[in-house]
């Protein structure tokens, strides 16, 4: 058992918090995509506003050594996609807030931070907002 339990670790579920829940059975498949997904959103948004990124295992380093010209299609382009960005993640932030601060909380540190629920109620304050993000973008049927 140990042995495949190492073996299994080169998966890329075992590079995260919640891809380690999910793994362990912790959580369900819908909430570890939904975890994925606010990852790429929250490091998304980060990058078109210029702010730090945070999200474990996300890179959204641009590479820019210089500010886009926003009138030039490649900026033009640029400032489409951030826009979008930030509109897609104030649409999932928006549900996550109305859900509690203990449950953003719970999916921030998870999922932003790479830390582990501190226990019981964090855990399932962090699966209340993976369910969340999940019907917020389709991934389950409630």
């Amino acid at each position: 058992l140990l042995d495949s339990d190492i073996a299994n670790r080169r998966h890329p579920e075992w590079g995260t918090v919640c891809g380690r829940l999910f793994a362990y059975g912790k959580i369900e498949p819908a909430a570890y995509e939904a975890s994925k997904r606010w990852a790429v959103a929250v490091a998304a948004y980060r990058a078109a506003i210029g702010g730090p990124a945070h999200v474990k295992g996300i890179d959204m380093d641009r590479g820019h050594s210089h500010p886009i010209d926003p009138d030039s299609e490649e900026g033009t382009l640029i400032v489409r996609r951030d826009e979008r960005a930030v509109k897609a993640f104030d649409a999932a932030h928006v549900e996550l807030r109305y859900a509690g601060p203990t449950v953003y909380a719970a999916v921030q540190n998870a999922v932003e931070y790479d830390e582990y629920p501190d226990g019981h109620v964090s855990l399932l304050a962090l699966k209340v907002g993976l369910d969340v993000l999940a019907r917020h973008w389709g991934l389950t049927r409630k």
